[in-house]
């Protein structure tokens, strides 16, 4: 099985489908778009999952951002680049579960792994500011066009279309917020 990632597509499409044709503008989006087409050749036995944007305790982007507002120092989010995140633990449950389907007998083909939703930085640091409590006004966004960011890797849509996961196996779609949340409190609940 090859893990993947949403950067196969463009990003001008919210929710992208598993079988739209990948389009990346980034040449790591072309690098998986060329080992999914690999393992995609080889029928059955080749699976493919995509995932967005995995939020994982210690992220150092959660980690420093409330130290930063508990100082009542400003945080700067970009206002102009999306996510639509997923936890590491749903990411491993669907990994564990086309891995346990593929014991069984072949079973390949493309999965998907994303939240519900595309939202901006900002929207993340304010779920950060409402958990940990805080100054909006600490909250400053920035373009990150102004960081020089390549236009390949600021997708207006990291989200894809989960309703073969959601049949198979029940798996709900994380809505934003959850599945920030669903970090921040494990960061709370890891010892320093």
């Amino acid at each position: 099985m090859l893990l993947s990632i949403d950067k196969v597509f463009d990003g001008r499409e919210a929710k992208r489908d598993r079988n739209a044709g990948p389009c990346p503008t980034c040449a790591y989006g072309r690098r998986k778009a060329e080992a999914e087409a690999g393992i995609l050749a080889l029928g059955d036995r080749g699976a493919v999952l995509r995932l967005s944007n995995v939020l994982t305790p210690g992220n150092e982007l959660l980690a420093d951002w409330p130290k930063a507002l508990a100082a009542g120092q400003t945080i700067s989010p970009f206002h102009d680049l999306y996510l639509a995140p997923v936890t590491v633990d749903l990411a491993a449950k669907l990994t564990i579960r086309i891995a346990g389907e593929r014991a069984g007998g072949s079973f390949g083909g493309i999965f998907l792994c994303a939240g519900a939703e595309d939202r901006n930085y900002v929207d993340l640091a304010r779920i950060l500011l409402a958990e940990h409590g805080g100054d909006e006004d600490l909250i400053k966004p920035i373009s990150c066009r102004d960081t020089n960011m390549p236009a390949a890797a600021r997708l207006r849509h990291t989200s894809l279309e989960m309703s073969i996961e959601q049949n198979l196996w029940g798996i709900a779609v994380p809505e934003f917020g959850a599945a920030a949340r669903a970090v921040i409190l494990a960061d709370n609940a890891s010892p320093a």
